[in-house]
Order: structure tokens, then sequence, then C-alpha cells
């Protein structure tokens, strides 16, 4: 390849898809640099999409031979960017490609899960198409959070 890059793919609103390649010249530089090093992603959550201000970020260690990784995206409604860092042994880091942002979608129904609460109907709906004809509900992060928004707002 003849850039270092790194993108971010939203596969939903929870899970990411990270990608990237990295320069043999880059690769080169780091080999000569350093006695050793590692590689890293930092997933930033941002409070706005034109990325000036990063909220939280974490980080996750990775291989030298890895180009990709699934992430974890704990808060819908948010804005997401991906950093490859390398990490030489003696602590020191360096930036070697950032992705462009992802969007995450707002799930309505989480922002309004007392609508859920006071309307039959609407509750039917949203958890009728959760459910297989024998009555087994299927594995649903969206699902979890809006029974668990409900369950806190009525003491449960």
């Amino acid at each position: 390849y003849s850039e270092t890059r790194i993108h971010l793919l939203l596969k939903n609103p929870y899970w990411a898809h990270a990608f990237w390649s990295i320069c043999p010249q880059d690769l080169h530089k780091l080999d000569q640099a350093y006695d050793s090093f590692s590689f890293f992603l930092r997933v930033t959550m941002h409070e706005t999409p034109d990325q000036r201000f990063a909220e939280e970020s974490y980080d996750i260690e990775i291989q030298i031979s890895d180009t990709s990784w699934n992430i974890n995206l704990p808060e819908r409604g948010r804005v997401y960017s991906v950093s490859l860092y390398y990490r030489d042994f003696e602590d020191g880091i360096g930036l070697l490609c950032q992705s462009d942002i992802v969007s995450t979608p707002r799930s309505y129904w989480l922002d309004h899960a007392s609508a859920l609460e006071r309307n039959d109907q609407h509750f039917s709906l949203l958890f009728s198409s959760l459910v297989s004809k024998g009555g087994v509900m299927v594995e649903n992060p969206l699902l979890r959070e809006v029974v668990e928004r409900m369950d806190v707002r009525v003491g449960g």
C-alpha cells in the first residue's frame, strides 16, 4: 500500500469495523527508529462531528500483523473515530493515522420509553418483531436497553 490509512465502518448502532493498511516505508521507519514497538487503536467518542472535542476514548492493543478489528461502540447517538498509534517500549507513542468519523443513530424508543409504558399497541409493535414463532425472544441489545430503561422508570 502506498499510504498508511485507517477506515471505520458502522456495522450497526453497537458495532463498527476498523481496517487499516500501513505503508511499507512507514513500517521501515519504525523498524529503524526503535528496537521494538507495538500498535494500538484509540477509539474516541467526540462531542461534535467536527472532532474538536474528544469526550472519552479507550485503547485496544493489537498485533503488528492485524489489519482489522471489530469495535464495540458504548453509546448510541454519538460520533466516533479510531486512530492507529505505535508505542515504543520506552513509553513513547506516535499517531500513524486517524479515520473519518462515523455517527451512530439514536434510538427513538430509548428517548421515548415512557410512551411504551403508556401505549400497549406501541409496546406490542416493537416487541412482536423480536419474538420468534415459538415465543422465544431474539437477543437484541437495543431491546435490552429499552427494557432496562423501562425497568428503572417503574422501579424494577
